[in-house]
């Protein structure tokens, strides 16, 4: 309820023309209109995890007895860890160097879609309660931040 809540507030604010003193990850403004988000915003929600992603592509060395990593992402909910398996039998996977690019790809789509699919789909619904309509087609994700939060680059020399 709190994020649809919160969505309905942004797009109620938008719909008003009144721009909010608030700073959301460009990726959200992506996902609101139904845009693919990807390695490239990766770094915008979560730079640590972007890096290491990075690092993990562009290591030499045998990445399977370096990293001893597998196919699961482990997530802290309530207090209590849980292992999230990224494919099926994710957890008897091991990340190589033949399949590492497959990895942090689908790393990177939980990190951006999978694990908060369920929040994010609430917030939206508020959002485009407020929003929905066919001028929202014709904007950018660029120009719906500016929209809603105003111009995040202020240009004192102009």
């Amino acid at each position: 309820a709190e994020f649809f809540l919160v969505g309905l507030a942004l797009g109620l604010a938008l719909h008003n023309g009144q721009i909010l003193d608030l700073r959301f990850p460009p990726a959200l403004f992506r996902k609101l209109l139904n845009l693919p988000v990807g390695a490239a915003q990766l770094a915008d929600v979560d730079p640590d995890l972007a890096r290491g992603l990075e690092q993990l592509r562009a290591f030499d060395g045998d990445v399977e007895s370096t990293f001893c990593a597998d196919f699961t992402v482990t997530e802290v909910a309530f207090g209590h860890a849980h292992s999230i398996e990224l494919k099926p039998n994710g957890a008897t996977l091991p990340v190589t160097n033949a399949n590492r690019d497959e990895y942090t790809e689908l790393v990177t789509r939980h990190r951006l879609n999978g694990s908060c699919a369920v929040q994010f789909s609430a917030f939206q619904r508020g959002f485009l309660l407020m929003c929905d309509g066919a001028a929202l087609s014709f904007v950018t994700p660029d120009e719906l931040e500016e929209l809603v939060c105003g111009e995040p680059h202020l240009d004192f020399k102009a």
